[in-house]
């Protein structure tokens, strides 16, 4: 006859458990930190139209998606599969750009069974940011852009880069005050994975190109195929 030994294994992990939760608060204690519970709101979708912010640098700008990409596509045909590498050179060879961002369209092809397009909109290194401090003060050019729009058709959505955080605070405080809703990615500026098909090498947070491919890292705002996809939190 076995003995069962569940009871006393139930015992034991419970106590071991117990006791790690014991060592946490008093480390907690010992180094005087406050433990703050916060829980984020989960995404959801919403049939109100997004109106883009990027958060970057200590500051944030305005990201003009429509006006930029129609200025890419004007004049396009009906993009099938056959046109769309013709379609991506003709958005490409226009320069299209406005004081904060530079834009372009990349072409993805799938082992020649699937293309899509990405609209590729990167922050220029001397974009007018609005820095943290001012968001939401009198004056505020992220106000005055919010009040251009309609919150009961619209929200703000936020790219929120690594060093735009506060301003990110800032500004979601200020458009809750406009009586907006809001939403956010946080992205950072370089992937660790190789986004090269075939490739997907991990490297050391921070490295500007793949180790093993060469290819670039770079994390811009994109929107098409494995875009941004926004939403409401």
């Amino acid at each position: 006859m076995g003995f069962n030994l569940d009871p006393c294994l139930d015992i034991l992990f419970n106590t071991v458990g117990i006791l790690v939760v014991i060592t946490a608060l008093a480390l907690v204690s010992a180094s005087d930190v406050s433990l703050v519970l916060e829980s984020l709101p989960m995404l959801r979708e919403t049939e109100k139209e997004p109106v883009f912010f990027e958060c970057a640098r200590g500051g944030i700008a305005p990201l003009d998606v429509e006006t930029l990409r129609g200025r890419l596509t004007e004049g396009w045909p009906q993009p099938t599969f056959h046109n769309l590498p013709k379609l991506a050179d003709m958005a490409n060879a226009r320069d299209v750009e406005d004081q904060y961002y530079d834009c372009r369209v990349e072409m993805e092809d799938f082992f020649g069974i699937q293309r899509s397009l990405n609209f590729i909109y990167e922050l220029k290194d001397d974009a007018p940011l609005e820095l943290d401090a001012s968001v939401g003060k009198p004056g505020s050019p992220f106000v005055a852009r919010l009040r251009e729009c309609d919150p009961g058709r619209q929200f703000a959505y936020f790219v929120v880069r690594p060093d735009g955080i506060n301003a990110f605070r800032m500004a979601r405080r200020a458009a809750a005050a406009e009586g907006f809703e809001s939403g956010w990615l946080a992205r950072p500026y370089y992937w660790r994975e190789c986004p090269e098909w075939g490739c997907l090498h991990a490297g050391k947070y921070g490295a500007t190109k793949c180790a093993e491919c060469g290819a670039s890292l770079a994390a811009p705002v994109s929107f098409g195929a494995g875009g941004v996809t926004p939403g409401v939190q």
